[in-house]
């Protein structure tokens, strides 16, 4: 066990800090998170665990409780909404040329599977692929990596993409924040 810990060590840290942050969204009001954070610095560190958190499989539900913990505590849901969404749309952008990076390095059978793929998603017109993105990034509760991974490896241009995605991110934190806001704590 301990040499598994060892070699895992990255792993066992993020789940750490993933239940650690988790544990005290539990078992502290979110009046009580607000207070001693200061709400000014709310929206700075929703904005910085966005960036480097996101909605992703590991990170997103700490990202979900600092949503609903701060606007029960009283933060403003549109403000919320704004340095969240910033700050996941600075991250997948990351997270995009990440992906665009090594996906050119896809072995030829999974190349031709992007090309075929690419073949399709262009029959759409323009605005419905954008839509598309929108409407995934806004309403869907699920991680942002999927869809960042597919309009990189589709080599999407990310400055045509990247208007739908800060809308998207702004309107998901923007809605988790007004449900967090009516929620009896």
């Amino acid at each position: 066990m301990r040499q598994w810990i060892a070699n895992h060590q990255g792993i066992v840290l993020i789940l750490g800090v993933f239940l650690l942050l988790n544990g005290a969204f539990f078992f502290i009001s979110p009046d009580t998170i607000v207070q001693y954070v200061g709400v000014e610095n709310t929206y700075l560190m929703l904005f910085l665990i966005s960036a480097f958190g996101g909605v992703n499989v590991f990170t997103g539900g700490v990202l979900y409780a600092t949503i609903i913990a701060f606007a029960a505590g009283g933060a403003s849901p549109w403000l919320l909404g704004l340095a969240g969404g910033l700050g996941i749309a600075i991250g997948d952008g990351i997270v995009f040329f990440l992906f665009r990076y090594t996906s050119q390095r896809l072995p030829p059978v999974w190349q031709e599977r992007v090309t075929n793929a690419k073949q399709k998603i262009e029959r759409l017109p323009s605005a419905i692929q954008y839509l598309l993105i929108y409407l995934y990034l806004g309403f869907a509760p699920i991680p942002n990596d999927v869809l960042m991974f597919m309009l990189a490896v589709l080599r999407f241009k990310f400055i045509a993409v990247l208007p739908f995605i800060i809308a998207g991110a702004v309107t998901f934190v923007t809605l988790t924040a007004l449900i967090g806001e009516r929620l009896p704590f």
